[in-house]
């Protein structure tokens, strides 16, 4: 949704504020994931992800998250929305499928999470540090 880089811990408050704003407004639901893809290129992968379409309640709880950022002049993903899920993080010497298997998958869309990421001794490690749900679908 939106990668805010380093963040000095007095603004914790603030981006949880601004997190409970957008998840009050944005109602949940489910999106579809349709397929994989290697990111940023199959030519040179770094991660697998599942992705689906770009219409579905995510699109909005980016959009309103990133205008509740823009208000207080903080970091804002620029870049086209493109709904997926992250399955792996890849070494440079990874072997690589030729072709990856179909794939289909109904995905419940019901909180907003604030992540911490740490260096750990085999990759990132992401902590939750804030979550809350979002809006029940028919409110």
């Amino acid at each position: 949704m939106a990668f805010l880089g380093a963040i000095d811990s007095e603004s914790l408050p603030l981006l949880c504020r601004l997190g409970h704003n957008t998840a009050s407004t944005c109602a949940g639901g489910r999106t579809t994931l349709t397929r994989y893809e290697w990111w940023p290129t199959q030519r040179r992968p770094r991660l697998l992800v599942a992705t689906g379409a770009a219409g579905t309640p995510l699109a909005k709880v980016q959009t309103t998250l990133n205008a509740e950022l823009a208000k207080y002049a903080l970091p804002c993903e620029t870049r086209p929305f493109r709904p997926h899920l992250t399955l792996a993080r890849l070494q440079r010497s990874a072997r690589l499928l030729d072709e990856l298997p179909a794939f289909l998958e109904d995905v419940p869309v019901e909180r907003l999470a604030l992540y911490r990421s740490e260096p750990g001794d085999s990759g990132s490690i992401y902590r939750i540090i804030w979550q809350a749900p979002l809006q029940s679908a028919g409110s």
